[in-house]
This record gives structure tokens, sequence and C-alpha cells, in this order.
């Protein structure tokens, strides 16, 4: 189960135009920035669906060399597979 926080989606105008703007420029950098999430277990493949980008975090690996996740893959493609371990120090 994916634990991804949310998008932020376009807010609505206020009739601000100064707060309109900063309001849209933070929904799009907010939103441009990997999504993160945490599993338990020796891979997030066929249980964590995600997209290319985005990091999981496993809070169950003992070892620094599968503790962290990034999906690869096509940018449209949403999908169980294709996480990859991140190296964290020399392999």
């Amino acid at each position: 189960m994916a634990n991804f926080y949310r998008r932020i989606d376009s807010p609505p105008a206020t009739g601000n135009q100064h707060f309109d703007q900063w309001m849209k420029s933070f929904a799009a950098q907010w939103n441009s920035h990997p999504r993160m999430s945490w599993f338990s277990g020796t891979t997030p493949n066929s249980t964590l669906t995600g997209t290319p980008g985005d990091i999981a975090i496993n809070l169950a690996s003992g070892s620094t060399q599968t503790r962290m996740w990034i999906m690869a893959g096509d940018t449209s493609l949403v999908t169980t597979l294709g996480w990859r371990t991140v190296q964290l120090g020399p392999s």
C-alpha cells in the first residue's frame, strides 16, 4: 500500500493576483519533487505502486545497501515493477 504524500491541485482564484500567483508557484514547486513512501520487506517490487522518480524507504532493512529505492522507467508508467536500490556507499 502506497503512503505517498498528496499532490496539490491547482488552487482556485481568490481575486488577489499576487497571492494567486504565489499559490500556483508553490503548487508547481511542491508537485515537482519526487514522491516518497515507506515499506517493510525485502523489495518494493510487486508491492508498492509508483511512477519513475518516486522514492521508497525500507524501514525494516538492517542494511544501508537496500534501505533506499527509486522507481526507474518511462515517465508515464505507473507500475509495481522497476524499483532499484540507491547505492549509498562503495560497492
